[in-house]
């Protein structure tokens, strides 16, 4: 990352979950790409550093790489060279299911863009994750009704995703993914009130 953008580390947010020590971590990070005949570095010599608890900020100007960093601590794309460790285990050496486990179960995603299923009710839409780590659909419906509850979109969890209005989802994407994870990715920038 160039040297104009930078990272800053905020205090423990509410609603983490309960983990000490270092979380995530980020060493010697570089992505590059091909363009044509030339090399483009996106991300050269980017050290993370995330304790558990804590609430991280990756800001800087459009070009930066602040989206390729959180692709890359995500595992949606990997680095050209460097290491991302979670709870201390490089995940480079994920095998494919967990990767999979990692990306389900550890990071909540916030897209620039949601990413509902327009023919799924709301809750429907929440529960998807708890159906795909294996619960079962009772108590994945329990548990999204919980935490539609808890941001205020209980009297909407009936609605089919295609008819909720874009604000109100984007308005409330983020909280419902901190209920459930500990730790939350922005994958992209979000547009600003």
């Amino acid at each position: 990352m160039p040297s104009h953008a930078t990272a800053t580390a905020t205090s423990a947010r509410e609603g983490a979950k309960t983990r000490s020590g270092v979380l995530m971590e980020a060493r010697d990070l570089r992505k590059s790409y091909r363009a044509g005949a030339a090399e483009v570095t996106v991300l050269s010599g980017v050290n993370v550093r995330v304790e558990a608890g804590e609430l991280i900020a990756v800001v800087g100007p459009s070009g930066a790489g602040k989206s390729t960093l959180l692709h890359l601590l995500a595992a949606l794309d990997t680095p050209t060279s460097g290491t991302v460790y979670f709870e201390q285990k490089a995940i480079e050496t994920f095998r494919e299911s967990e990767l999979a486990d990692y990306r389900n179960r550890s990071i909540g995603f916030v897209w620039q863009r949601h990413h509902l299923l327009a023919d799924f009710t709301a809750a429907e839409n929440v529960a998807m994750p708890l159906l795909m780590r294996g619960a079962g659909y009772g108590e994945a419906l329990e548990t999204s009704a919980r935490w539609l509850r808890e941001v205020g979109l209980e009297a909407r969890a009936t609605q089919r995703a295609g008819e909720l209005s874009g604000g109100v989802l984007a308005e409330r994407a983020d909280r419902v993914l901190q209920l459930e994870h500990g730790l939350l990715l922005p994958v992209g920038d979000r547009p600003k009130p």
